[in-house]
């Protein structure tokens, strides 16, 4: 498979060491984790809590919310993005978590949306489940732009769990099977057989998933693959090019990275 991309992000060195440098514990057991662009770590509580820390784990902000967002991504730390499927809303956050707006997926957009993800900066990605659709919305200008159908690929809807966009590519989490990838136009160029996900996450030029205790890679250009051994059990691990954060329950371990 040939991946027509370009990423401006250096590749993370297969050879980095991990310098232990602080644990904490936050109020409650965590449901999901992630890291925005610049290496900001945020976890997501039961009770509906988002806080957000620093790469020196420092609390920066917290919000709570009406429900538990159905996807939750930082990305770039200035414009974080949620998705409720029990309201088909999605809301724009601000860096301090606070709500910049929030929308209801238009009907016209899609009948019964299942999960959305931003696509670039004006659009969105949504998986519609009334005809097992992704379709591709111009935020500007109320145009759905792509639609494909990928109901050929679904055998049980409860364990699509994730989307996501990244380098114009359109990656679905299908917990049955792995990860799903889709070009630009919804169509698919590969699945990566990885079952039981709970989630995943880019760095540089790679995909990367934490399955049986280790992280396991593949490069976008050219689909190698590696693994990584963690420095501790964990149920999320999130890495940049500056740390490791291990998440096991309501417990943070960070690490330096040393080349």
């Amino acid at each position: 498979m040939k991946w027509s991309i370009l990423i401006f992000l250096f590749p993370f060195c297969a050879n980095a060491q991990f310098e232990k440098l602080k644990s904490f514990e936050v109020k409650e057991n965590i449901v999901s984790a992630s890291v925005d662009r610049p290496g900001d770590l945020y976890v997501v509580l039961h009770s509906n809590i988002i806080e957000k820390y620093s790469v020196d784990g420092l609390l920066i902000a917290s919000s709570t919310n009406p429900t538990l967002p159905t996807l939750f991504d930082p990305r770039d730390g200035a414009r974080l993005f949620t998705y409720r499927k029990a309201s088909q809303s999605y809301q724009f956050l601000g860096p301090l978590l606070e709500e910049v707006s929030s929308t209801k997926t238009n009907q016209a957009f899609a009948i019964a949306p299942y999960l959305a993800c931003t696509f670039g900066d004006q659009s969105l990605a949504i998986l519609d489940s009334a005809d097992w659709s992704v379709k591709r919305v111009n935020l500007r200008t109320s145009i759905v732009n792509i639609e494909a159908s990928i109901q050929s690929l679904i055998t049980d809807k409860t364990k699509i769990t994730f989307i996501r966009e990244y380098q114009n590519f359109i990656f679905l989490l299908d917990q049955n099977k792995g990860i799903l990838v889709l070009n630009s136009m919804g169509k698919l160029i590969k699945t990566i057989e990885a079952k039981g996900l709970k989630y995943f996450n880019f760095i540089g030029e790679e995909l990367y998933y934490l399955q049986e205790g280790q992280l396991k890679f593949i490069d976008l250009f050219t689909s190698e693959t590696r693994s990584m051994s963690l420095p501790e059990p964990c149920e999320f691990a999130l890495l940049t090019d500056e740390r490791l954060y291990l998440i096991h329950q309501n417990q943070v371990n960070m690490f330096r990275v040393k080349p």
